[in-house]
C-alpha cells in the first residue's frame, strides 16, 4: 500500500568484487571508506514511510571508459535517477516528494521532478551559495549567523530536532526552503543542512522527509548481509539484474511479512530482515517435516525423496 505522505529514496550503493571480469566493474570512490575500490555501482529509487518501505527499480551505473558503457551507452547517475522518476510515474507511485542525498542535488534533477508536480528534499552541501538579505554567502557561514535562540524544537519519526529555517535564493534552484537541524539542543557539532522546493512547508516536514531516506541504507545493509545483494559472480549484466531482482523481490515479501505479523500489530516493533530469513527458513523446513510425517505411511520411501529432491 503506498501513501501519499511517502517519500521515493534515490541513492547509490556499491557491490565491492574481486574479479576483474565482473560486468560493469571499475575503480569506484568508496565514501564509507575513504578510497577506491574495484567495485559495480548500483542506483536505485525506494519507497518509504513511517509504517513500511521496500525497493521499486535499479539501474547498473557504468563507467563512461567501460566496455560496457560502450556496447549499452554512457548514463550519468543523474541521467539514472531522472530516468528511476520516470518510472515511479509511470507506476502511479503516489508518494509527494522525492529525497536524496547533496550529490544528486542538480538543478536537471530538481526541474525533472517538478515537471511532475512532485516535490524533492535533499541535504545542501556547506559550499553551496545562498542569497540572503545581506548578499551571497556559502549554506555553512549562513547557518553560523543564525542566533542561537532562533532555533526551535520539532518533533519528528519520534525524534527530536532543533531547527531553523529561510525561503532563499539557491544558485541552479532557484528559491526553496533551506533547513538547518541539529540533533542536540545545545546546538553541538555539524548541523544538516537541508532544502526543498516545498517553500509552503515548515522545518517538521522537510526534516520528517528527509529522514525517511535512511530507510534505503537499512535496506542495503539488509540485502547485502543477508539476500546476497553483492554476492552475485554472474559474467553478464541481464543475468546480474535477474539476481539482484530475486533479492528486491525477497525483501518486500519479508517486509509484508513483517507488516502483516501478529505480533508486529501488537507491538509496533521493528522485525529484522535477518531474523524473518531465519524465520521463514523454520517454517519452510516445518512444512517438510510436517508433510514428510503425513506421508511417511502412503508414500514408499524412495518417492518420498524424489519429490525432496527433484
Amino acid at each position: 500500500r503506498w501513501r501519499r505522505d511517502g517519500v521515493v529514496a534515490i541513492d547509490d550503493t556499491l557491490l565491492p568484487k574481486t574479479g576483474k571480469k565482473m560486468p560493469g566493474a571499475g575503480k569506484l570512490w568508496d565514501h564509507a571508506s575513504g578510497r577506491y575500490v574495484h567495485a559495480q555501482c548500483l542506483v536505485t529509487s525506494h519507497y518509504a514511510d513511517p509504517d513500511r518501505d521496500y525497493p521499486l527499480g535499479l539501474r547498473q551505473y557504468l563507467k563512461h571508459d567501460s566496455p560496457e558503457a560502450d556496447r549499452h551507452g554512457f548514463k550519468t547517475k543523474i541521467m539514472q535517477a531522472m530516468e528511476l522518476v520516470d518510472e515511479c510515474e509511470e507506476l502511479d507511485v503516489p508518494a509527494g516528494t522525492y529525497v536524496f542525498d547533496s550529490w544528486y542535488l542538480s538543478g536537471e534533477l530538481a526541474e525533472h521532478i517538478e515537471a511532475y508536480g512532485k516535490g524533492w528534499v535533499s541535504r545542501l552541501k556547506r559550499n553551496r551559495i545562498l542569497h540572503t538579505p545581506d548578499g551571497k554567502v556559502k549554506a555553512g557561514e549562513w547557518e553560523g549567523r543564525v542566533p542561537r535562540h532562533a532555533f526551535r524544537k520539532v518533533e519528528a519519526l519520534d525524534k527530536c530536532y532543533w531547527v531553523y529555517t529561510e525561503v532563499l535564493y539557491v544558485n541552479r534552484l532557484g528559491r526553496v526552503r533551506v533547513v538547518a537541524s541539529y540533533d542536540n539542543p545545545d546546538l553541538e557539532g555539524e548541523p544538516v543542512i537541508l532544502a526543498s522546493n516545498r517553500t509552503h512547508w515548515r522545518a517538521k516536514s522537510v526534516v520528517r522527509c528527509y529522514g525517511l531516506r535512511f530507510r534505503v541504507d537499512n535496506f542495503y545493509r539488509d540485502a547485502k548481509q543477508n539476500l546476497g545483494l553483492g554476492g552475485c559472480h554472474l559474467r553478464t549484466l541481464k543475468g546480474a539484474g535477474g539476481h539482484r531482482l530475486l533479492g528486491f523481490t525477497g525483501y518486500s515479501l519479508l517486509k509484508i511479512r513483517v507488516c502483516r505479523s501478529r505480533l508486529y500489530r501488537r507491538i509496533r516493533s521493528d522485525q529484522t530482515i535477518g531474523a524473518e530469513c531465519r524465520q521463514a527458513f523454520m517454517d519452510l523446513l516445518g512444512n517438510l517435516v510436517q508433510w514428510v510425517y503425513s506421508n511417511a505411511n502412503k508414500l514408499p520411501v524412495n518417492q518420498i525423496l524424489d519429490v525432496i529432491l527433484r
